[in-house]
């Protein structure tokens, strides 16, 4: 990288997080911000940035990324559970948005092959803007944010044959159009081919061998390894970058390992997309926007207004009631990201003239920043449904049952699968408490899962695994793993996620309890402790002390985070403790065939009142007699417990043996 393009990264950088810092008091989505962010320092506006390609061509490993994340979150499974909506509402929204938007455009002057690619991008909407709104508003779970959330997942998967469709279109509009069909296809079934084989296979075994060194460095590059090598190889073929990184994305996903690989690349991802929209907004011409604003504000409304509408009657069909049907219309009336990259492609084949793509950028901006708002406002809007509120025309039961997907609700989360982790999930399975475990042992993983342990292999430093197992949801973590560092950036991360779950971590070293504790932990049990406590109660039982004083005094120890083992001067409970310990004792002994006692009942024998001896049990025959009463007669072979102080006790054992 060049001293210039450095510059330029640094000088990208400040801007940015300045305009995004504006943005967020404004409540603007951040995508919105970096596209302010390219407008400034591109070329159209305070020229701050003199190597714009340089960064235009760093910046398309955003979208190799950003597609590669996305093949990775993609769990078939549980979008099949909602298969109505995935299957019948995404094709259609964006099938029926395409189709009538395509006309629109080609009546305002398009040509065809551009008009069918505006219908497109149209139809696409932000997975990103309406995931962060829901779950801000606390509606993650909602009917009508898993319904738009679904869609628009459908709608990133349809960009991939839109992208594949600009050379058939490019083939059309030169009357080349049934060529460049044959290609596609031949293509694409090799690919599907390659991806099958590569998922079932190959791309297994590779990550189970590299996590099997528990080298993160190596993990780490080995799941950029494959997923630019596929993307690389598709691009070979004919087919696109961005293709190609969404099929390496859905290779990983079958393996044991896509959490932790999304984990690892998460980072990595966020960044690149950003440069993605900041090279986006330089190429936007502010001086279009400002030359015509009211055909820019005219064109947003309606195609925000135009989406919702389309979507209403869709949801209504699927058997949406009509007032999560209005909710979810709202949420996909935006224009999402996709539509840039799109757009970019567009523009790069030829299809797109210059003049249109700056227009389509500008409304698409416009939409984008008032998603958020209209997703505040939408609860108001559904009330007007009134009484028709819960009108629908598709199969309720149908979608009910298959849109009640399983969720991860109120469960407990442990970390580690040691011996303390498997012991704790045994626990917790057999009062039938619901949990998941995190483990970065492979092996472990894989032993436990063929046992039908619901455990992940994945890195608790990491935000997106929490997020992959609800941490938002989760009643409680408990930590039990032996890397110290690695628990106290698990604890924090923990409580950044989730501000009430309640937070137990282990620690084998004494100087980790306090900072544990202030980085969030609620509970922190150091095992050198927890074993002096067990130790000490047995001896605390061993000599007699009540159950419940000694169960007042381990509770104490633990509460006041174990201060009598680690000062001098602690006071507690085991000073309140008024038994004289240090003559008691408590031994077992056997009656021999010629003893003494042998036929002879406790009352005759008068241990307690003359010699302050107490019986406590008798075993005979395999059975045992507790506490037994004055008229219980001694035989040979009984094993006595007897209790006492000690010298007592030496009185009265001559009289056993």
């Amino acid at each position: 990288m060049s001293g210039s393009v450095l510059q330029d990264f640094l000088v990208i950088m400040v801007v940015a997080v300045t305009v995004v810092l504006i943005c967020s008091r404004f409540r603007i989505p951040v995508v919105v911000g970096f596209l302010i962010t390219g407008i400034l320092a591109g070329p159209h506006g305070f020229r701050l940035v003199g190597s714009a390609e340089e960064v235009s061509k760093i910046a398309d490993i955003g979208v190799v990324l950003l597609l590669f994340s996305i093949g990775v979150e993609m769990s078939l499974k549980d979008m099949l559970r909602m298969k109505r909506v995935i299957f019948i509402g995404g094709p259609l929204q964006v099938a029926v948005t395409t189709i009538i938007v395509a006309p629109i455009a080609y009546f305002l002057g398009l040509s065809t092959s551009e008009a069918i690619m505006v219908g497109m991008m149209a139809a696409l909407s932000s997975t990103a803007i309406s995931m962060k709104s829901y779950q801000e508003q606390g509606e993650g779970d909602s009917p009508h944010a898993r319904a738009a959330v679904t869609i628009s997942i459908f709608q990133d998967i349809a960009t991939i044959p839109m992208l594949l469709s600009i050379p058939v279109l490019m083939g059309s509009a030169a009357g080349n159009g049934g060529g460049e069909v044959s290609k596609l296809l031949i293509y694409g079934s090799g690919m599907i081919a390659f991806v099958f084989v590569a998922s079932r296979w190959v791309v297994p075994f590779v990550l189970e061998a590299v996590a099997m060194t528990r080298n993160r460095e190596l993990f780490l590059i080995s799941i950029v390894l494959i997923c630019l090598g596929v993307a690389w190889f598709s691009s070979v073929v004919g087919l696109s970058l961005a293709l190609g990184a969404f099929l390496a994305g859905l290779i990983i996903s079958e393996s044991d390992y896509s959490h932790h690989a999304l984990g690892n690349i998460t980072p990595f991802r966020d960044l690149f997309i950003s440069l993605f929209f900041v090279s986006v907004g330089m190429l936007l011409d502010f001086r279009v926007v400002l030359a015509q604003p009211l055909l820019i504000l005219a064109l947003a409304c309606g195609i925000v207004l135009l989406k919702a509408i389309i979507v209403v009657p869709i949801c209504l069909l699927i058997g949406y009631p009509l007032r999560i049907a209005v909710l979810t219309g709202v949420g996909l009336s935006n224009v999402g990201e996709f539509a840039f990259i799109l757009a970019n492609a567009g523009l790069a084949a030829g299809l797109l003239q210059q003049g249109n793509y700056q227009i389509f950028l500008a409304v698409s901006a416009v939409t984008l920043a008032s998603a958020p708002f209209l997703l505040r406002l939408a609860p108001r809007l559904s009330i007007c449904t009134g009484r028709f509120a819960n009108v629908s025309f598709g199969r309720k039961e149908s979608f009910v049952a298959e849109s009640s997907r399983e969720q991860l609700v109120d469960h407990l989360i442990i970390v580690g699968f040691g011996v303390n982790g498997n012991n704790l999930a045994r626990a917790s399975q057999a009062v039938s408490i619901p949990y998941v475990v995190l483990e970065m042992n492979p092996e472990t993983v894989k032993e436990a899962r063929a046992a039908g342990e619901r455990i992940y292999y994945g890195d608790a430093t990491q935000a997106s695994i929490w997020e992959s197992i609800n941490i938002a949801k989760a009643r409680m973590v408990v930590i039990a793993i032996s890397d110290p560092e690695a628990t106290r950036r698990a604890v924090m991360l923990v409580r950044t996620l989730n501000q009430s779950v309640r937070l137990v971590a282990r620690t084998r070293y004494l100087n980790e309890i306090d900072t544990l504790s202030r980085l969030g932990a609620d509970e922190v049990i150091p095992e050198e402790f927890e074993t002096s406590v067990e130790i000490f109660t047995r001896v605390l039982r061993y000599y007699l002390i009540p159950e419940a004083e000694i169960n007042q005094i381990v509770q104490e120890v633990r509460s006041d985070n174990y201060e009598i083992f680690r000062t001098k001067d602690s006071e507690s409970a085991l000073q309140r403790i008024e038994s004289d310990l240090s003559h008691m004792h408590m031994t077992t002994l056997k009656v021999a065939a010629d003893a003494k006692v042998v036929g002879k009942s406790l009352a005759g024998l008068k241990l307690r009142s003359e010699h302050g001896v107490t019986v406590l049990l008798i075993k005979r025959d395999g059975t045992s007699i507790a506490n037994p009463d004055a008229m219980t007669v001694f035989q040979a072979g009984d094993v006595v417990v007897l209790v006492g102080e000690d010298h007592h006790i030496a009185e009265v054992t001559y009289l056993f043996h």
